[in-house]
């Protein structure tokens, strides 16, 4: 690697001498990161990913229990109803055996005595 004052005062001819040849100065050296800051950055990405991927997959396992819990109680709902409706249908059928032994059972008004 090369001392950086070096490079200044290189840099700085250079430029000293386009001025005097009246061109524009060489231009300024653009920063380059790194390799191990590369490398650095590769990691956090890989682990941001790992991490992002696997809050994914907890959210998708989250979803799939909450979606058979939910298919769970309709289940339930669905018999609990069916046992209401049949419930309903065998009050429904003593009722009307109840109203049909009543109107065989009429009773005949009797005369008022007096």
């Amino acid at each position: 690697m090369r001392n950086s004052l070096v490079t200044l005062k290189q840099r700085a001819q250079a430029t000293r001498e386009a001025y005097a040849r009246g061109e524009a100065p060489p231009p300024r050296r653009r920063h380059v990161r790194t390799r191990e800051w590369r490398e650095k950055e590769d990691l956090r990405l890989i682990a941001e990913r790992n991490a992002l991927q696997a809050a994914q997959a907890e959210q998708q396992r989250k979803a799939a229990e909450a979606e058979a819990a939910l298919e769970a109680e309709r289940a339930r709902l669905a018999e609990q109803a069916a046992e209401h409706k049949a419930a309903l249908a065998r009050e429904r059928a003593a009722v009307e055996a109840a109203k049909a032994s009543s109107s065989s059972l009429q009773l005949k008004p009797r005369p008022l005595s007096r």
